[in-house]
């Protein structure tokens, strides 16, 4: 018998051809798909001849199965696949399971590779591809993709045009509201400018009202003289009248002025104007020289060049140290006009700018003014066809000098209607201004420690002058110039009322008014407010800083000493209210400053809660305040008119009269719980301060209320 010896199947099988894997069968979404010539399906062909496979977004779930056609022991052969855009390695699997599925594919390209291979995994190269194409949704298409860029694009678009269109917009809204504030500041300064030039022209008017009024009450004048003073005082009213009005024009640009040119004397005019500031000059101490010809003939507007002489004069007046020079001549058809003083200068730099509106040099520190004399000066000669300008004096000594020159009109000019902006009437009189002392606390004379006190101030020289004139025969005065001098007089004196103006340099009298009402040691002193200001705000505002009068200018004399001694009486009634023998509980009152009031309170809750202490005393109501025991006593005197030692008597009394009335001690008792060491010396103090004793105040009250 002959053997033959047989390989094993698997050398066999690697010595075979592998024949390449077919696709038999295509699924989606678990289902076989079948080819159709209609396009109602994916294949065209059958699977196995498909290379490319088109899917809609819906289409997510896909399966293969495939087949080597070996015939010869296929069941040893493996396969291998992987899905490129999917997988990222080869997977394996046998003929037993060779079907593959994918779920949830997203819209892309993908490549479905499958090989086969022997037992020894040795693959036939020749691999079996399937392209599969899932489309995106029509939202996610490049039709789509494009719609929506072109879309960004117009939305951009239309966003960069609104957006330069609101920016345009908001710019023009812009500089609308810088217009209106521009517009809104021009027309506060020249409100404010209206406020300044009244309160310059009201002050003189005050000063001519005042003396007149006192001068028509004496009966030594003559008839004739009364006349003439009637005559004053109507043409007072008169300017009063045209200052009321001055203060209800709101637009100075409708303002027209005529030039009426006459003949006139300049030499005469001029001196008439030294003859109006002669009284400030001799009493600043300075000296005016002037060089004039007698009979200086000039055709030219009276009233303008009366307010360019005043003006200059007013200037060199607030800033000249002993002596002013003013000098007139003609010259090349027309008047030279020099003055000159021997103050501090006008810088290069702003000799110039001295002639614009509501400037002020540097050096202005001590000169008040609101700037716009010079200004006005500048308006009047321009208007003549004449130039003025600053330099420094040609002698070269420390002063500024002033020149202006103002020709003739020509004939044909002298009728023409001439319009321009006028800022002001003429500018008033410097403001002089006093040296503080070195001595702040006022020795009153012996003749006068009866009278009340009362402290005035005022800017003006003149004005101070006068009311310490007319406010001296009644009372002692002590007067100053500024508001922060008058503080400090406050600290060391104590004043019964103080009369203040309200525009001053320093701290005006709203803030002195403040201040004084604010601080516990001065809040008890009434204060009158003087102001040329007229509007309601104005009051407002004057009497909400705590101002317990205010009163306009110009003003009557007689009408500021009623008003004096009207609240130096209420002062006085509300202490008799307090030292009262009737008082039946105390009480702060109703016209009391809110910090008057709460010392008040402080002081009696701080005695009430102490009164068993034989010793209480001012020392301790200081340390229980944290005041010093000498504010104490003056603010006790003064709001009260009582000493501490009285005060504290009149709340002992009080409380013990209080304890009567409910019952629940007997009078022995009361005496001493209120702090009085005995009962003879209670019994008595009770009696002085309500007229009866203890014992009758008891048996008068009703059982009732026992």
């Amino acid at each position: 018998m002959v053997y033959v010896r047989s390989p094993p199947p698997h050398d066999i099988m690697g010595n075979l051809n592998l024949y390449p894997v077919i696709i038999t069968r295509f699924s989606l979404n678990g289902l076989p798909v079948s080819h159709a010539e209609d396009g109602s399906s994916p294949l065209s062909v059958p699977v196995e001849y498909t290379r490319k496979i088109t899917l809609s977004h819906r289409q997510t779930s896909v399966g293969f199965r495939f087949v080597s056609p070996t015939y010869l022991f296929p069941g040893d052969c493996r396969y291998r696949y992987r899905l490129d855009g999917l997988d990222d390695h080869w997977s394996m699997t046998d003929s037993r399971n060779a079907s593959v599925n994918y779920n949830n594919l997203r819209p892309g390209e993908y490549c479905f590779r499958v090989q086969v291979g022997n037992g020894d995994m040795q693959w036939n190269s020749d691999e079996t591809k399937l392209w599969i194409r899932i489309q995106p949704s029509f939202f996610r298409s490049k039709g789509a993709l494009a719609g929506y860029v072109v879309l960004t694009l117009i939305v951009i678009a239309v966003g960069l045009y609104y957006w330069m269109r609101r920016t345009e917009q908001q710019q023009r809204e812009k500089i609308e509201s810088v217009k209106r504030e521009n517009e809104r500041n021009l027309y506060e300064q020249r409100i404010s400018f209206f406020t300044n030039i009244t309160h310059e022209i009201r002050t003189p008017l005050s000063l001519i009202i005042g003396p007149l009024e006192q001068v028509m009450k004496s009966h030594r004048i003559s008839e004739e003289d009364g006349e003439y003073l009637a005559v004053i005082k109507q043409n007072y009213h008169r300017l009063h009248s045209l200052v009321n009005q001055l203060l209800d024009f709101r637009k100075i640009d409708s303002n027209k002025y005529r030039l009426r040119y006459d003949i006139c004397d300049v030499g005469q005019l001029v001196r008439e104007q030294l003859a109006m500031f002669g009284p400030t000059a001799q009493q600043r101490r300075i000296r005016l020289i002037e060089e004039i010809p007698d009979r200086l003939m000039q055709i030219t507007d009276r009233e303008a060049l009366t307010k360019i002489i005043s003006n200059l004069l007013s200037n060199a007046l607030r800033f000249a140290a002993e002596e002013i020079h003013i000098c007139i001549d003609r010259r090349d058809d027309g008047l030279v006009m020099e003055v000159w003083d021997d103050g501090p200068g006008i810088p290069a730099e702003e000799r110039e700018k001295v002639f614009e509106a509501f400037y002020q040099t540097r050096n202005n520190g001590f000169a008040s003014g609101v700037g716009i004399g010079l200004h006005l000066c500048r308006i009047f000669i321009r208007l003549m066809g004449g130039t003025i300008t600053a330099t420094e004096r040609p002698d070269g000594k420390s002063g500024a000098l002033l020149t202006a020159f103002i020709p003739e009109p020509a004939s044909e000019k002298m009728d023409i209607r001439v319009e321009t902006r006028l800022n002001t009437e003429t500018v008033g009189q410097s403001q002089l201004q006093k040296e503080p002392g070195t001595d702040l606390a006022i020795q009153r004379p012996s003749d006068m420690t009866v009278r009340h006190t009362v402290m005035v101030v005022d800017d003006d020289s003149n004005i101070l002058d006068f009311l310490v004139k007319v406010l001296g025969n009644d009372y002692f005065v002590i007067s100053t110039d500024s508001g922060s001098q008058a503080l400090n007089l406050l600290r060391n004196n104590d004043p019964d009322l103080v009369v203040s103006d309200i525009m001053m340099a320093d701290i005006d009298g709203i803030e002195l008014c403040r201040r004084i009402k604010n601080d516990i040691s001065t809040s008890h002193i009434p204060v009158i407010l003087l102001t040329a200001r007229t509007g309601v705000s104005s009051k407002i505002e004057g009497l909400e800083c705590g101002a317990d009068a205010y009163i306009e200018k110009p003003f009557s004399p007689d009408q500021l000493k009623a008003q004096i001694s009207s609240l130096l009486r209420t002062r006085d009634e509300i202490r008799r209210l307090y030292a009262g023998k009737f008082m039946t509980e105390f009480d702060t009152g109703s016209q009391q400053n809110r910090l008057d009031e709460e010392f008040i309170l402080k002081c009696r809750d701080v005695i009430i809660a102490h009164m068993r202490n034989p010793d209480l005393s001012v020392g301790l109501l200081a340390r229980e305040l944290a005041m010093g025991r000498t504010l104490i006593f003056r603010k006790l005197k003064a709001v009260t008119g009582l000493t501490p030692n009285d005060f504290m008597k009149l709340i002992r009394l009080n409380e013990a009269k209080r304890m009567i009335i409910e019952g629940r001690y007997r009078i022995t008792e009361i005496g001493f719980l209120t702090g009085f060491s005995s009962s003879s010396y209670f019994a008595k103090c009770f009696a002085k301060q309500f007229g009866v004793l203890p014992t009758e105040f008891l048996e008068k009250q009703d059982p009732g209320t026992q």
